[in-house]
């Protein structure tokens, strides 16, 4: 049995086994899962019975296929009012890691989502428990999942002991004139910052600055799609005081 170690920053997956999480595509070729889907579905089409399901039914379906690097953007009144009652309107600091990185596990938003709005990081452990074969290709090692033949155990996040864009955060909040009291709030002041970083010549490192050639697009549309999830739990109209550049 050979145990290989690996570390996986963008796509933290849990307990993936050949009869469990098999519709997951944290892992799986989005794809090849949707061929081989089709393929049984044509398979067994003279079988199937034409059925409508209720709305309990449908709610209930796309509950269990949410995840973290599949989220719907949206959210239920019930489960709006469950982040109100859990994490307060007004902003804590000791509460963003579990507020955000919440709605991305119960798959409101993404992970990403999460990191970017955050500006917080995490890795994970990833051991395969089986025999891979040395030099095996993510396909043969993906074949070898599928068959049972291997497993892989994630361990618990490991999380950066620093924020993204510490520095320049710092010397962005020394001229920040707005108030940062609810969550609404912490939105708005995330998108300012972002613009803030669109508008830098220099980014500022440990080691002192370094051209500003990144493209900020992903990360804004990350947490402005967060930002409208945030109206949404808070009862604010898509127009609400959050600006979107």
């Amino acid at each position: 049995m050979n145990i290989n170690a690996v570390f996986n920053p963008t796509r933290p997956v849990s307990l993936y086994e050949k009869e469990k999480d098999r519709r997951d595509t944290g892992f799986l070729d989005i794809l090849a899962q949707t061929a081989k889907e089709a393929y049984t579905t044509q398979e067994s089409a003279e079988q199937v019975t034409e059925y409508t399901a209720s709305a309990e039914e449908t709610a209930a379906v796309k509950a269990e296929t949410r995840n973290e690097y599949n989220p719907d953007y949206t959210l239920t009144d019930e489960e709006a009012e469950y982040f109100r009652e859990k994490y307060g309107e007004d902003y804590d600091e000791e509460k963003l890691k579990d507020f955000f990185f919440e709605l991305a596990e119960k798959g409101v938003i993404s992970a990403d989502d999460a990191m970017s709005t955050t500006r917080m990081a995490y890795i994970r452990k990833v051991e395969t428990i089986g025999y891979v074969p040395p030099g095996a290709t993510y396909e043969e090692e993906r074949k070898l999942w599928e068959q049972g033949k291997i497993q892989y155990v994630v361990g618990k996040k490991i999380w950066s002991t620093t924020r993204s864009f510490e520095r320049d955060y710092n010397i962005f909040k020394q001229s920040y004139t707005k108030d940062v009291t609810t969550w609404e709030d912490y939105m708005q002041e995330q998108l300012d910052f972002i613009q803030y970083l669109k508008d830098s010549d220099v980014i500022h490192t440990d080691d002192g600055t370094i051209p500003n050639t990144f493209d900020w697009d992903v990360r804004q549309s990350r947490i402005e799609k967060t930002a409208e999830i945030i109206r949404q739990i808070f009862g604010q109209s898509a127009g609400g005081d959050i600006n979107e550049y």
